[in-house]
């Protein structure tokens, strides 16, 4: 459909329209460090994801699995946690127009 994971711009803008929206909860977004543990990357454009972003002692890969990004709605200041990728959670997806 030409979509893909988002990859925000403005993140604690989307977390506190998320929190607003929906309420408590966790929604995935672009990033991963798949291929190289700890780097983590936006997928889209392999930008890296600001260090400052993420919750307190993240990310930890915790049982080793945790190689997916998403964004937590209840740890204010805290944005990002890493976590399984085959967790089933809501998603934001964005569209990109190449034309």
């Amino acid at each position: 459909m030409g979509g893909h994971l988002t990859e925000p711009h403005h993140s604690y803008a989307l977390q506190a329209y998320l929190s607003e929206t929906y309420g408590p909860g966790y929604f995935w977004v672009g990033g991963t460090d798949e291929g190289t543990e700890g780097s983590w990357r936006w997928v889209e454009s392999g930008r890296p994801v600001d260090p400052t972003d993420w919750l307190f002692l993240r990310p930890d890969n915790r049982a080793g699995d945790e190689h997916c990004l998403e964004v937590v709605m209840s740890d204010y200041p805290g944005l990002y946690n890493d976590e399984t990728c085959t967790v089933a959670q809501r998603f934001i997806c964005q569209y990109k127009n190449y034309e």
